[in-house]
């Protein structure tokens, strides 16, 4: 299977381009779905460690993590960001892996693409047979933010 790696800065239409090969019956998935199914997966040893470094107040016994207090502490503390950047990523990538080996298993696809942000940053590019950047000008990542 063609592995292709997709990538750019925030507000750049990754996600557009990604939706449009997955129009084109390509397999896609993104690095951000993977991270979030692990984050709100109410997998013990995450919670508990998420709880742990976010506190009592991040976690309801009925439903999990709270989505919106744990994502607004995570974008306030830079600190907190950080350990879920190292905490998770390792996960994720183990998660990439399955999911490409299953994918390879199956035969379904020929083709895949793979969006993150970090791609290039965190070195997994290198699984990639090919990496497409997507850039705008900033003006309008700016227009887009706001």
């Amino acid at each position: 299977m063609f592995r292709i790696g997709l990538t750019g800065s925030i507000c750049t239409g990754k996600t557009f381009i990604l939706s449009i090969f997955k129009e084109l019956g390509y397999f896609t998935i993104r690095a951000d779905d993977i991270a979030k199914n692990i984050v709100f997966s109410n997998r013990k040893d995450v919670v508990k460690r998420i709880v742990e470094v976010f506190g009592d107040e991040v976690y309801d016994k009925r439903t999990g993590i709270k989505k919106e207090e744990f994502s607004r502490m995570m974008f306030d503390d830079p600190e907190k960001r950080d350990f879920i950047n190292r905490f998770i990523h390792p996960m994720v990538a183990a998660e990439r892996k399955n999911i490409f080996r299953d994918l390879e298993k199956s035969g379904l696809y020929k083709i895949s693409i793979y969006e993150s942000a970090l791609l290039v940053e965190s070195g997994i590019y290198k699984e990639f047979d090919r990496v497409i950047v997507v850039y705008t000008s900033e003006e309008e990542q700016i227009r887009r933010l706001t």
